[in-house]
């Protein structure tokens, strides 16, 4: 399942799973191994994201320091560099909190057609 999660080629996943490409190919049809796959990304994505936080910090002080150099094309670069993360930044913090408004309103929808069904039950 690793090998489908980090994107192997078919016959490297049948292989490394002593399986037939066939095998693999149903697998990757199956909606129930396909979650499994994605959780895995979801876990592995997560892990990949709090190993780049732990850096953040050193690498905004790298970048900070660049803004100081003698050299005109290091400073631009660290400039660019900066507002095009900042920007990206609060792009990804609007879609985190629109995400989570989301995620309420549908349990509090699922939440409201569970209570139907109990009533109608």
């Amino acid at each position: 399942m690793m090998a489908i999660a980090v994107g192997r080629p078919v016959a490297e996943c049948a292989a490394l799973a002593d399986v037939s490409e066939a095998t693999v190919r149903r697998r990757l049809r199956s909606a129930k191994y396909m979650a499994k796959v994605r959780e895995i990304r979801r876990q592995m994505t997560s892990q990949a994201s709090g190993q780049l936080a732990d850096g953040l910090a050193e690498a905004t002080a790298t970048m900070r320091a660049l803004l100081k150099s003698s050299n005109d094309s290091v400073r631009l670069g660290a400039a660019k560099g900066m507002v095009q993360l900042s920007v990206q930044l609060g792009e990804m913090s609007d879609l985190a909190e629109k995400v989570g408004k989301l995620e309420q309103m549908v349990a509090a929808l699922k939440g409201a057609q569970d209570d139907s069904n109990h009533e109608n039950g």
